[in-house]
């Protein structure tokens, strides 16, 4: 075979690939569709789809499901992912639990477990653990095949080497390669990424791609505080990926000292453990509260009934930690102009309404108002996790920009 012809087929295999990807990426935004709507949608010819569509249901990626309205009143036969025969592991990590979902190729959420992770673990247990856990759940479902794994951590994530940078207040984690740890899964591609970012590209895939979302920052308020940034529809991840940690922008020069070896970030002054640091301070110096009634160590539970009955120290401490979330929501609006901003994690499940009224006040009155005028603050109040979603969705997107690397009877 000569070098043109050669190339030629070269050419020819890869436009292939990119016109099945396209097709898969158009069938997961858009759902149920006819082969006329891909093809108009995809600029494809009838042909190609139907050849395409018709590969996709013979390796089981696409099923045929019904008949559905279609141009000039005609039914045509609707096409949609297949979530019974393939789908992915969704993890996500946090600071205290580790959450694990089966999920079908378009968000479907089959089976989740959770596990707890001790402040004294290091990351080579609890990785053990979610061996364990991820090998149980794909042995109880032999019906269908799990493709990829997608996962999340918490912390500046570098994507150049698949290492945890740091994590503040979680032992053992700084450093850790997580992809050399995963591997050991077997045969199963692992995908990982920033928890924020995860929570900011599902955001963006849940609502369709609106253009009201393609200007939007996610902001974790968590044990730490983190943010996934939005801009004109594609995920802002810098060089190395670790675009967004606004915890770790000092707010203070001369403030107390971060784990990360800066000075007054703001994850020293607004997070779910400073919250609870600042609570039990001011119980060991005898402030009166109900949570004196609580022994040990406080409880989420006992901190979110102290603040929703009027608490005095309680609502002041949280009050706190929200004004200074405010401050850093301020800094993210001034550097990134987004068209909403949405607030997730624990702080928010402790006094959703009081947390929202003082973000948008301090906000309201520290921006430029035309700002303010084309500006949307909101709680992330879906009941599925963001997070653990966009874990899965990470996956997701790795399988459908290359279907043959992941499915052996998908035609190559």
């Amino acid at each position: 075979m000569d070098a043109s012809r050669l190339h030629n087929g070269i050419n020819q295999t890869l436009q292939q690939q990119l016109n099945l990807s396209l097709i898969l990426r158009l069938l997961w935004k858009e759902g149920l569709c006819s082969r006329a709507t891909l093809s108009k949608l995809s600029g494809l010819q009838r042909p190609t789809i139907s050849n395409i569509i018709q590969d996709c249901i013979q390796c089981g990626l696409v099923v045929e499901q019904g008949l559905i309205d279609g141009e000039k009143g005609r039914r045509s036969i609707g096409i949609a992912i297949n979530g019974d025969r393939y789908r992915v592991i969704a993890v996500k990590v946090s600071r205290r639990v580790c959450s694990v979902m089966l999920m079908g190729l378009s968000g479907e959420c089959y089976e989740k477990e959770e596990f707890a992770i001790t402040h004294q673990e290091n990351a080579a247990i609890t990785i053990a653990n979610l061996r364990t856990h991820i090998a149980q759940l794909i042995a109880r479902n032999p019906q269908c095949q799990v493709l990829a794994v997608g996962m999340t951590a918490p912390g500046p994530f570098k994507r150049e080497n698949e290492e945890i940078i740091f994590v503040t207040n979680l032992v053992g984690w700084e450093g850790v390669h997580l992809m050399r740890e995963l591997k050991k899964l077997g045969n199963i591609p692992v995908f990982i990424g920033n928890d924020a970012n995860a929570a900011a590209s599902a955001c963006l895939w849940k609502s369709g791609n609106q253009p009201s979302t393609a200007d939007l920052v996610y902001v974790i308020a968590g044990y730490g505080v983190g943010s996934g940034i939005i801009s004109h529809g594609r995920l802002l991840t810098g060089s190395l990926g670790i675009a967004g940690e606004i915890g770790h922008t000092s707010i203070c020069y001369d403030g107390p000292k971060c784990e990360c070896g800066n000075r007054g970030c703001l994850e020293c002054y607004c997070s779910a453990l400073v919250l609870e640091r600042n609570l039990q301070s001011r119980l060991n110096a005898g402030e009166p509260s109900m949570l004196e009634q609580v022994s040990g160590r406080l409880t989420w539970e006992a901190i979110r009934a102290a603040i929703q009955g009027g608490d005095e120290m309680a609502t002041q401490e949280f009050v706190r930690v929200c004004r200074y979330l405010a401050v850093g929501i301020v800094n993210l609006i001034n550097q990134c102009n987004p068209s909403k901003v949405v607030v997730g994690d624990l702080l928010t499940q402790l006094a959703p309404e009081l947390l929202l009224e003082t973000v948008r006040t301090h906000v309201r009155s520290s921006v430029r108002p035309s700002i303010w005028e084309n500006l949307t603050i909101e709680l992330d109040m879906v009941e599925e996790d963001l997070i653990l979603l966009g874990a899965g969705l990470l996956a997701v997107e790795q399988v459908l920009e290359h279907p043959a690397a992941f499915i052996p009877d998908m035609p190559r």
